[in-house]
Parts: structure tokens; C-alpha cells; sequence
């Protein structure tokens, strides 16, 4: 799937979370991720390797980070609970803190799924900036693990974006 095509899929996906804009005025391009203005949010979103991308959305006035991940591989149901434990790692420094997480399954058009959690905004731009990878498990199943290139220059340009809301 192209870029383009992966930034349309990643909005539907996230037009399904409560309280999102529909238009999307980009503010910045880093390392292959699209940043995104809305009024309420700003979004950054990357592709990797496989078709899989990541939505990252952070809405300052609520301090909450609305997180979405597709996968080709993903067979969740719409609104299905979810428990993950997530992780972050720098190098051999797991961090761990995060712990078991909610998350729910979406369903997209295009038989696409992926599954969205709500976060810390704060804390979780802080681990997101400050690490290499974030994966999620099952159990002691690894579910994905993606590569947090750029992620420091990425977090910033977030903050730099939800300043200007």
C-alpha cells in the first residue's frame, strides 16, 4: 500500500475513536512520518515494513495520546477488548512500566484491522521520544515490535504542533 493510501486508511481508523476532526492540514514531514494538524490533535503517522502503519495522536488539551496500529496480520473484530502488555527498549533497557493496556480492535474497510488504545499523552511522549522500539505482547507472545526511527524529532514536532492549538 503507498503512503498516501496508508494515511487515508489510518484516518478512517481513527475517525472511528471519539472526538476527531475530519480535515487534516499537514504541519511536517520526518524521517518518512506525515505530521497532521487538526484542531484539536496533532497526528503523526509512519509506515513499516509489511503494510503495517502507526497513528499516534496527541490531544494537548486532554493530555491523551490516541495510539492506532494496523496490521495485515491483525484478526480482531470491531470494538473487540483487548489486553496487551506494551514495551518500550532502548538498545538492551526495556522499559516495561506500561504494563498490561486496553485496547480495542477496529475493523476497516478493506477487511484492514488494527486496534487503538488510549494513553497518557505526556508520559507516553516522553517513552515514544526517548526509545528505539515499542512492541506489544500477549501473554509472552510477542503480537509487534516496531522500529521507533526518528522518534525523538518526531515527539517534538508533535509538541511543537499541539503548541500551536
Amino acid at each position: 500500500m503507498k503512503f498516501r493510501a496508508a494515511i487515508a486508511a489510518v484516518a478512517a481508523a481513527v475517525a472511528m475513536t471519539p472526538a476527531v476532526a475530519s480535515a487534516q492540514d499537514t504541519y511536517a514531514e520526518v524521517g518518512g512520518w506525515s505530521i497532521f494538524k487538526n484542531p484539536d490533535n496533532c497526528r503523526a503517522i509512519g509506515s513499516f515494513d509489511g503494510d503495517t502503519h502507526l497513528a499516534v495522536g496527541f490531544y494537548p488539551a486532554d493530555d491523551k495520546v490516541i495510539m492506532v496500529v494496523i496490521d495485515p496480520d491483525f484478526t480482531m473484530t470491531s470494538n473487540q477488548e483487548l489486553k496487551y502488555n506494551m514495551y518500550f527498549a532502548q538498545g538492551d533497557n526495556l522499559n516495561d512500566d506500561w504494563g498490561e493496556i486496553t485496547a480495542y480492535g477496529l475493523q476497516m474497510d478493506g477487511g484492514k484491522h488494527a486496534f487503538r488504545v488510549s494513553l497518557d499523552g505526556n508520559d507516553f511522549l516522553n517513552d515514544f521520544g526517548d526509545n528505539e522500539l515499542l512492541g506489544f505482547f500477549v501473554g509472552s507472545d510477542l503480537l509487534i515490535s516496531l522500529r521507533l526511527e526518528n522518534s525523538a524529532e518526531i515527539e517534538s514536532k508533535l509538541r511543537q504542533c499541539a503548541a500551536t492549538i
